[in-house]
């Protein structure tokens, strides 16, 4: 674990997402899938083009900020910061 802490600090790029294993290479989309599945829920399998999400994502999170809703938007840009990296 500490090993894992100075690779992402020294190694690591800003603003990045690390996955912590035991040596086992694995994409997010493999693990999170995996994790879902634990629990009976099966992830969609179709895509939107972050051309579109991006944009989308923001205009959520500026409807979410102006209205002053307190709950999480549906969608952010930092789900998809975390997603993109699949």
């Amino acid at each position: 674990m500490v090993e894992s802490i100075y690779l992402a600090l020294s190694k690591g790029t800003d603003k990045q997402i690390y996955f912590v294993t035991d040596n086992n290479a694995r994409a997010a989309k493999e693990f999170l899938t995996k994790l879902l599945a634990t629990k009976n829920i099966i992830p969609p399998d179709k895509n939107m083009p972050s051309t579109i999400a991006k944009p989308l994502a923001g205009l959520v999170e500026g409807v979410w900020k102006l209205f002053g809703i307190k709950s999480t938007p549906p969608l952010s840009r930092f789900e998809l910061s975390f997603v993109n990296m699949a």
